[in-house]
């Protein structure tokens, strides 16, 4: 523990009752540390809050959280759950400005109300009349086509061996903010489509999906995870997050050894303070000491002020893309443009504690060198 005395110099040396140009010398050398953490904040809060947008948007737009061939009653699930017959298909579109072959998903009545139809961003027109159909917005850029539109739908009946047209009104455009997702979507009511449907388990976010499954599965419910229906997109997205993850601790342990120049940038600027402390009868390492802590309390506050700045920076980073796809949205093609931010504090405060730990240990070794003899040439050199 520290005396009085020596908290008292500590407090001093990071800025107290000094003025600005002291307060500027002592944190001007942290400025790699606050942008170095400020940049991974962001990036960490932004992995993280992008990847549970793809999550959430697979469930929505594909099969739901669960998917089972069996009605499963409401009483074993999760609350706020809800069961979706759906059936799917596929159909080429036919407009005044070309055409498109088309994924169909069938789909009965209140489908869209909730959580799907607002994550979705649906506008639709309800006084539409007849076959009507929702498109995504990628689909309706690609075809030009706006609501109330008309086209013709070309439907393959696997009963009858033959293909049907169909007459169609668009009834309704939604915008995922998923082109890769949502390109050739299509939903039309489940009339339209022939074969057998499923059944679509949509459980509310945050709740373990494989933990609600293993539940179902004892009460006799074989269910498949949209991990497993989408396996290959849904894995391609955490391989990516785990190699950045990788990459951002090896950046964040990189920096933490600036803090031994920074002790060094310390111990330079204070000679003369250290030459009193020497005369005065301070131990080399009581001296040593407190140069670790200075610079260590330095390093924390420069990173604490880093993680406000990086978080404060992502919560504006979905208005950005969002503004720049609209204008070019062949450029985010292959991006969710539309989610939430989640600040990951776990992760953040571990980030933190592992840079103040290895930042600790190199500051130790760096003023182990820094000796009587070299505190007394560094004076004598003043």
């Amino acid at each position: 523990m520290f005396k009085s005395a020596e908290s008292a110099y500590i407090r001093r040396k990071l800025g107290e009752r000094m003025g600005w140009r002291y307060i500027l010398s002592t944190f001007t050398p942290l400025l790699i540390v606050f942008l170095i953490v400020a940049i991974l904040s962001f990036s960490i809060t932004f992995i993280i809050s992008f990847s549970d947008a793809i999550d959430r948007m697979i469930v929505l737009l594909g099969s739901g959280s669960l998917n089972s061939y069996e009605d499963i009653p409401s009483s074993l699930l999760p609350s706020g759950s809800r069961v979706d017959y759906v059936k799917t298909g596929e159909g080429i579109l036919y407009g005044e400005n070309g055409e498109s072959l088309s994924y169909l998903k069938g789909f009965d009545s209140g489908y869209f109300n909730g959580e799907r139809g607002e994550k979705l961003k649906l506008e639709a027109d309800e006084s539409a009349k007849g076959n009507t159909l929702y498109i995504s917005s990628s689909l309706s850029r690609s075809m030009g086509l706006s609501i109330g539109d008309r086209l013709t739908l070309l439907l393959y009946e696997n009963e009858n061996n033959r293909t049907r047209p169909v007459l169609m009104t668009v009834k309704g455009i939604f915008d995922s903010g998923y082109a890769q997702l949502d390109k050739y979507l299509a939903y039309v009511d489940n009339s339209l489509l022939d074969g057998i449907g499923s059944y679509e388990v949509l459980i509310p976010q945050g709740v373990d999906v494989d933990s609600v499954r293993g539940e179902l599965a004892r009460e006799g419910y074989m269910t498949s995870t949209y991990k497993e229906l989408y396996s290959n997109l849904y894995y391609n997205v955490q391989s990516s997050i785990n190699i950045l993850y990788v990459i951002l601790v090896s950046v964040a342990l990189l920096s933490a050894f600036f803090s031994s120049d920074i002790a060094k940038v310390y111990v330079e600027r204070d000679k003369r303070d250290i030459a009193s402390l020497l005369m005065l009868g301070m131990d080399e390492r009581r001296i040593q000491k407190l140069y670790s802590m200075l610079t260590l309390i330095s390093v924390l506050l420069a990173s604490l002020l880093g993680v406000v700045f990086g978080i404060l920076i992502s919560y504006s980073t979905p208005d950005i893309i969002s503004l720049i796809s609209k204008k070019n949205p062949a450029l985010f093609e292959y991006y969710i443009t539309g989610f939430g931010i989640r600040v990951p504090f776990a992760a953040i405060l571990s980030m933190v504690i592992l840079m103040l730990a290895v930042s600790y240990a190199t500051l130790r070794l760096s003023l182990k060198r820094i000796n009587r003899a070299n505190l007394l040439v560094l004076v004598e050199n003043e």
